[in-house]
């Protein structure tokens, strides 16, 4: 991907690790949508399997 105009924004609670608020923009932003909507299906909707998880390297959602 050779663009550099994509922001991706995930606000969680500290104590919780709940995600409170998503954003994401770019021209592939609904392909990284996939990765928080799943974590909106965990059991308290906790951020804990996308920052603990194992994900395939390199991808899209890697956007940093």
């Amino acid at each position: 991907m050779k663009t550099k105009d994509y922001f991706v924004k995930v606000t969680v609670e500290k104590e919780t690790m709940k995600m409170l608020r998503t954003h994401i923009t770019g021209p592939e932003a609904s392909i990284l949508t996939e990765e928080i909507i799943n974590l909106t299906y965990t059991p308290k909707q906790s951020s804990s399997p996308l920052t603990k998880g194992i994900h395939i390297h390199p991808v899209l959602t890697e956007a940093t």
